[in-house]
């Protein structure tokens, strides 16, 4: 097995960050949940971070730093987040604040974000308010035009960092004096804060999970700043604020992943060591076939998130549907996982103490939150309809460029295959080319129908070329009844309950293509097991009852070689991952505490 490049950094953190069982590991579970307990902030372990360059990943290698890779910084991101969504929250949002101003921002702009960066200091996003939410075109934060700048007058709520941060990067609205326009502004508070009075730092704003993360909101009133604190034209804001959410979209199933590996890791470990009638838990068919449909889960989100993260590099046009897919499935998984596997531990799962340290409430606390930042699924759900309506229209044209096709989607999938650098030119705004993932999978139907008649006698290309044909008469249907809306009606469909069932299932369609795309590429460079393709049937059956298909019939050899793997790599720690990096934690040697 080679471990692709992007993979690299991941394994030098892994090792770095030492092991999260260890009380004396200043990431260990002990001290994150003594902390969330004390709703503090994770200083020392921030620091840690910083210790080992991880802000370097947060700013373009053009600037000094080592952003060349999105994939890279999501494994190293899922890195931390298996330790403690808190921590990664914190320090992650300092590529999320400066993204903006790399995408749209002047080169002064662009060097001095990466100056804050570089050291360690943080930038924090201030897009939401209390009275709107996600609702940008609502914003009521004012930047009034004067001489010489603008004055500042409104709120910003719940921004993580936003009193703790150096610099923020603000969403407003820029009244003329013949129309309302949204601008981003990089406001330094070193240079721009210098008249106290104007603004206000409010309290710390008490959260449910990630307690020890200042998110808060500040206040301005007539608050000078100056004319280039403006980041790109004015007007220009909601064009950058809207491609930077397609990035960082991407990126967040990455704190998903990690929190779901360190959920089925402790699940898995209960089930091995709590016995019944003199044997283990894990013997008991419901909670084994639980356990394993969270390690399926888990891989199912690894192909999502791998393909949407290394579109950001390959093909970002790509990214006005696909941000959004990642967004609602990935989360969603995950949020089913920590539910199942929390049913398995049992009232352990509710302690703040004990069982891990209670690491697991703490887990099921914090990853709510994941599924309301950047966007809740409503959100993404109607932001992605309209999208889906007019690419539906589309889907049927047969005149494409299949070869050409086939070549996007083998250098997308191939993950021997270094990305290239971003172009932020090729962010969208509307989709202009047909989906790749969608041609991705009339194209697997044909290749894995082909394999399947090639070897007759083996059963996993004979079920995927079955599976496949359903899921392409899935994928038709869909797009049928998305392209039957009429075009005066998307603003009321892309609300209705109709439309985001339809979204839904077109996500739950994207799902399959990236499982089978991505198997279907990295055959030769995968572990023996995940190259059979035996986890894909089983991925692929999970999708499609989601799309109401009745469950289809497996093999046992198939399930009962997936649960195997599944124990092989807890046994061996090792990630639950198609490259099986070697985890610094020791679970599988732990008993209860």
């Amino acid at each position: 097995m080679r471990i692709p490049n992007q993979y690299n950094a991941t394994i030098k953190l892994e090792s770095y960050l030492g092991d999260p069982v260890d009380s004396d590991n200043s990431m260990s579970y002990k001290r994150t949940v003594a902390l969330d307990e004390k709703d503090q902030y994770p200083e020392a372990a921030c620091q840690q971070l910083n210790d080992f360059g991880l802000n370097h990943y947060y700013y373009p290698d053009s600037y000094g730093g080592k952003l060349i890779s999105y994939l890279e910084l999501f494994n190293l991101w899922k890195t931390v987040a298996r330790r403690d969504l808190s921590v990664i929250i914190a320090h992650g949002k300092s590529w999320v604040g400066g993204l903006p101003i790399f995408i749209g921002g002047s080169e002064e702009q662009k060097k001095r974000a990466a100056e804050i960066l570089k050291t360690g200091d943080q930038i924090a996003l201030g897009l939401t308010e209390k009275d709107h939410g996600s609702d940008l075109l609502s914003t009521e934060l004012c930047a009034e035009p004067v001489s010489g700048g603008f004055l500042l007058s409104g709120e910003k709520w719940l921004i993580n960092n936003i009193v703790r941060g150096k610099a923020i990067c603000l969403f407003a609205k820029t009244e003329t004096s013949d129309d309302s326009l949204f601008s981003l502004f990089f406001v330094d508070k070193e240079y721009h804060f210098t008249q106290p009075g104007t603004y206000e730092d409010l309290p710390k704003i008490m959260t449910l999970g990630i307690r020890g993360i200042h998110v808060a909101a500040l206040r301005f009133n007539a608050c000078p700043i100056p004319e280039n604190a403006v980041i790109g034209t004015l007007g220009d804001g909601l064009e950058h604020t809207i491609k930077s959410l397609q990035m960082t979209r991407c990126l967040m199933p990455a704190y998903s992943m990690g929190a779901g590996d360190t959920a089925l890791r402790i699940a898995l470990g209960f089930s091995l060591t709590r016995h019944l009638h003199n044997q283990p838990i894990f013997s008991i068919p419901h909670t084994r076939t639980s356990l394993l449909n969270a390690f399926i889960d888990l891989l199912i989100g690894d192909c999502v998130s791998t393909i949407s993260v290394r579109a950001i590099n390959m093909n970002p046009e790509q990214l006005i549907i696909w941000h959004c897919i990642s967004k609602y499935i990935v989360p969603e998984l995950v949020d089913q996982l920590i539910r199942d596997t929390a049913a398995i531990l049992g009232a352990r799962y509710y302690l703040r103490e004990e069982y891990e340290y209670g690491v697991f409430q703490k887990i099921l606390r914090d990853h709510l939150v994941i599924s309301v930042f950047d966007g809740s699924t409503p959100v993404v759900l109607s932001w992605m309809l309209p999208q889906l309506v007019n690419l539906s229209r589309t889907v049927t044209n047969t005149s494409r460029d299949w070869d050409s096709i086939e070549s996007k989607l083998q250098q997308l999938c191939s993950l021997h295959v270094d990305e290239t650098f971003l172009d932020v030119s090729r962010l969208t705004l509307s989709a202009k080319e047909n989906d790749l993932m969608m041609d991705g999978l009339f194209l697997a139907q044909q290749k894995i129908g082909n394999l399947a008649n090639k070897h007759p006698d083996n059963d996993i290309y004979r079920i995927l070329s079955k599976q496949l044909k359903l899921a392409v008469i899935k994928a038709e249907d869909n797009f049928k009844q998305l392209a039957a809306t009429p075009s005066t009606q998307i603003k009321d469909f892309s609300k209705s309950e109709k439309g985001f069932n339809l979204a839904k299932k077109h996500c739950i369609i994207h799902a399959i293509s990236t499982c089978v795309n991505l198997w279907f590429y990295n055959r030769d460079l995968f572990p023996q097991f995940f190259a059979n393709g035996a986890w894909l049937v089983l991925a692929i059956r999970r999708l499609l009852m989601k799309l109401g298909e009745a469950e289809f019939p497996i093999p046992a050899t198939i399930t009962d070689d997936t649960c195997n793997e599944l124990l092989r790599l807890f046994r061996n720690d090792q990630l639950f991952s198609f490259f099986p990096i070697d985890l610094s934690s020791r679970h599988s040697q732990c008993e209860p505490k």
